[in-house]
């Protein structure tokens, strides 16, 4: 039954959030018991084993249902991202973007960004990374506000860096980590 995938899933993330390795480890293994047919169930079932980070076995599931179910291609994508195979990555999560789905198109462009900095094409990262927060109800603001600020900081770019840390602190003004980067930036840009 697709809601025992749904309470499954909802266990194991709770797990993880706590640090229960083990715990969520042994959830995912009883997902699989889960009876079943057709494209939403095999998509659960895919699901499961990239949960498990069993790549491989997740993307020739994702593969087989990729045209039947466009959430698929972002889970492929993100397999060959979790896999540092990151144009084959790129290709699934581009394609995801163009398709009608629930995903969160703020996570596809973050991904995307992802992508780009592992490869040191911080430009396209940064146009990916820009245009998520462009993304309208996405959850992943925070963190794709945070990767530009990575982004231009490896660019060198410490006043652009700088500026984006304060529209980044205007928003979030607690988080700690950033309003250290904001300290280190001003030591940089001050130095100029």
């Amino acid at each position: 039954d697709l809601a025992d995938f749904e309470l499954y899933f909802g266990k194991f993330f709770a797990q993880k959030e706590i640090g229960d390795k083990k715990g969520a480890a042994e959830t995912l293994e009883r997902a699989l018991t889960v009876g079943g047919e057709g494209d939403e169930y095999k998509l659960n079932l895919s699901k499961t084993y990239y949960y498990m980070e069993q790549y491989e076995v997740a993307i020739s599931g994702f593969k087989l249902l990729k045209e039947e179910m466009p959430e698929a291609y972002y889970f492929l994508g993100d397999c060959y991202y979790q896999k540092r195979e990151y144009d084959k990555a790129i290709d699934c999560f581009e394609t995801a973007l163009g398709k009608d789905m629930e995903q969160d198109k703020g996570l596809i462009y973050n991904q995307l960004g992802n992508c780009y900095l592992a490869e040191e094409e911080y430009e396209t990262a940064l146009s990916y990374f820009k245009q998520g927060q462009e993304v309208e109800n996405t959850i992943w603001t925070k963190p794709l506000m945070y990767n530009e600020i990575i982004v231009l900081e490896k660019q060198k770019k410490y006043a652009k860096a700088l500026k984006a840390c304060e529209e980044y602190l205007a928003k979030y003004p607690n988080d700690a980590t950033i309003l250290k980067e904001k300290q280190f930036l001003e030591t940089r840009v001050s130095n100029k």
